[in-house]
Order: C-alpha cells, then sequence, then structure tokens
C-alpha cells in the first residue's frame, strides 16, 4: 500500500536517452498493485520535447501544451489513489516544465554509450533518406515550428546533430551525449530526495526494492520476484556490445564525442595500450 499521502503522489516520470531501459521500467512497475504505469501514452510528448531543446517556442507554450497532453490523466490516476508513472525519453527534455506542473519525482535511468550507439545504428535512425518524401517533410516542418500533432510524431524523436558530424556512429554518439547533458543538467536543481539515478546494467532484486522505496510504496518478496523475473526479459532488448565490436577509429571518436559524459555517469574510458588494434577499457 502506500506509505503516505499528498506529495507522494504526485506523479513520476522515467526519463532516459530512450533504448536505455525505460519501458523495461514501465513494464516491471506496472506489477504493483498501486502504480498505474505508461510507456510513451498518446498523444506522446514528441513535439514538445523539440520544442523545448531547439528552444523554438516559449516554456509558456510547451507547458500549455503538455497540461493539455498530460493534466487529467495524472488527475485520474491520482484521484483513483494509484501512483502515476510515465516512462518517456521525451520527457527528457521537458524536465523544468514538468517540474512547474507536477511536482514530480523523477528515475533516470542510463545506458553504456556504446550500446546505445549499437541500438541505434540498428534502426537506422540516421540513415540517408530517412526524411522520407515531401508530405512526411510538412509534416515535421509543421510538427517542429507550429506544435502540430500530425502525421506520426511518436517516430521523429531523433534531434539535429552539428553539421560536422558525418557518420550514423558519430551522430548516434552525439545524440546520447546531448540527451544525458539535458538530463544531468536539469536534474541538478531538482531536490534529491525526488530523484533517482540507475544504470541499466544495475537493475536488480536489491535496485528494484530501492525503486519501489523511492516510490513510496511497500514491496513484497513475492512482488521483488516477479519484477526481477519481467526485468530479466527486458522487453525490446539488444544484446550488449563488447569493445571488440568497434574499429579503434571509432572508440576513438566515441570518446571524443561522448567521453566527457560517459565518465561522468560511470563508464569507462578508453585507454591505448601497446597493440593498436586492441582497444581498451577501464574504469
Amino acid at each position: 500500500m502506500i506509505k503516505s499521502e499528498g506529495k507522494l503522489l504526485n506523479p513520476v516520470f522515467i526519463v532516459s536517452t530512450g533504448r536505455s531501459g525505460s519501458q523495461m521500467l514501465a513494464h516491471v512497475l506496472r506489477h504493483h498493485p498501486c502504480v498505474c504505469a505508461f510507456h510513451e501514452p498518446m498523444p506522446t510528448l514528441n513535439t514538445e520535447a523539440y520544442a523545448a531543446w531547439s528552444k523554438s517556442h516559449s516554456p509558456d507554450k510547451i507547458s500549455k501544451k503538455i497540461a493539455s497532453k498530460r493534466s487529467r490523466l495524472i488527475e485520474q490516476v491520482t484521484e483513483n489513489r494509484f501512483r502515476y508513472v510515465e516512462s518517456s525519453h521525451f520527457a527528457s527534455h521537458l524536465i523544468p516544465l514538468l517540474e512547474s506542473l507536477y511536482t514530480p519525482h523523477i528515475i533516470y535511468i542510463h545506458r553504456d554509450g556504446l550500446e546505445f550507439a549499437k541500438s541505434g545504428i540498428e534502426r537506422g535512425w540516421f540513415e540517408s533518406g530517412q526524411l522520407g518524401g515531401l508530405q512526411e517533410r510538412l509534416k515535421r516542418l509543421l510538427r517542429r515550428a507550429y506544435m502540430l500533432d500530425v502525421g506520426q510524431p511518436g517516430r521523429d524523436h531523433r534531434l539535429r546533430p552539428p553539421s560536422d558530424l558525418k557518420t550514423e556512429f558519430e551522430k548516434t554518439a552525439w545524440l546520447w551525449a546531448e540527451i544525458n547533458k539535458v538530463i544531468m543538467k536539469d536534474l541538478a536543481s531538482l531536490p534529491s530526495d525526488r530523484v533517482m539515478t540507475i544504470g541499466l546494467a544495475d537493475i536488480n532484486s536489491d535496485s528494484l526494492r530501492r525503486i519501489v522505496n523511492f516510490l513510496g510504496l511497500e514491496p513484497s518478496e513475492e512482488l521483488l520476484l516477479r519484477m526481477s523475473q519481467t526485468a530479466s526479459l527486458r522487453p525490446n532488448k539488444t544484446e550488449r556490445v563488447l569493445t571488440t565490436d568497434w574499429t579503434l577509429q571509432e572508440l576513438r571518436r566515441f570518446d571524443a564525442i561522448a567521453g566527457d559524459v560517459s565518465r561522468k555517469l560511470g563508464y569507462l574510458s578508453l585507454i591505448h595500450i601497446s597493440e593498436p588494434t586492441r582497444p581498451l577499457y577501464i574504469s
């Protein structure tokens, strides 16, 4: 049962870069009888996220759009004494606005950047020709210029990388670093008791217990077992990346583009050893 009423019933947003376990965590938390968890509920917050990142619209205008999409849903869930949980990488760009609207709790789940890059490249995020035909380009323009939810906005969630980045790998590494930088900067201004940060690789029964406690909910051993079993299935899973999957040049480029962010999150740093074709990662 819920430990405390009032502020602990404020909504919870799970933020990430995407491809980092946020959908899995929403699936896991649905096991709790006091949680109503959604993964990227419709309408998505895609257009608002891009507007916030690009600063193409005022915060007030973006906030009004967020409220029109989410406030009633959050009210319905909390009025029925459930904890509203939403996992969405779009929310990663909206933390200050969500804070002003809902005073939420935030769970920040992150993943090693090379694993993220592999997943993004497999999905063709920055492939040439990805923009589609004239009709899709027009819809994208309307979404980004006017925050109109036309077409399929949920598929249009890539940010615009710097023009000097040419390859899919470079752009995907930049995307990982950029979103994580935004999240870390915005979370720094929130009270620490409303923020929880965890790596995808650290999800286990102990960390799930901490997450349930963070939400102000009572765990049970049976519940934690079911949660752990669901987490182990990893919906939307991609395999872990080994350093041998990348060339030395790619590893150096990743380190140049995203190394600082990677180190801040506690991931491994690239060093060069005597054999130049055998890159090694160390803590």
